[in-house]
């Protein structure tokens, strides 16, 4: 991909410079600018019609670039506001992952035989068959459905 680029951007080049070479005639012709407020009158010297392509084009480009900037330190901002809210929720998480390890192996701590599925009163634990079995399963010791 990187020499279809370099291709593509030679190949563009060479287009433009036949088309300067082509019209070289009309680029290096001088002209002045004339510009008129009303107020007062501004004329700029001649100046070869190639320079002010090149010159216009410049001052597109830094237009361009600081209208950019702008939106690149808008991004800055939400990266960084992203990576806080990131951190928040990996130390939630890791909260929680102990938390878990604390119940599954906390609840039997005078046997070292490894982790205990946890079931509600003693009842074996099996895959809910129906809809309702789903929805029952998905309650908590207490009773109460957790959404």
């Amino acid at each position: 991909m990187k020499k279809f680029k370099l291709i593509l951007f030679l190949g563009i080049l060479l287009l433009i410079g036949l088309v300067a070479y082509q019209n070289k005639v009309f680029f290096l012709d001088t002209h002045s600018i004339n510009v008129d407020l009303m107020v007062k009158q501004y004329e700029t010297p001649e100046i070869q019609i190639g320079l002010y392509f090149v010159g216009f084009f410049l001052v597109g480009f830094l237009i361009s670039y600081f209208f950019s900037l702008l939106v690149r330190f808008r991004s800055k901002k939400t990266i960084k506001k992203m990576k806080a809210e990131i951190n928040t929720h990996l130390g939630k998480i890791s909260e929680l992952e102990s938390e878990l390890s604390s119940i599954k192996y906390g609840r039997s701590n005078n046997e070292e035989d490894g982790p205990e599925t946890v079931t509600r009163d003693n009842e074996p634990e099996s895959e809910p068959d129906s809809e309702n079995d789903r929805e029952s399963s998905a309650s908590d010791v207490d009773g109460e459905k957790t959404e």
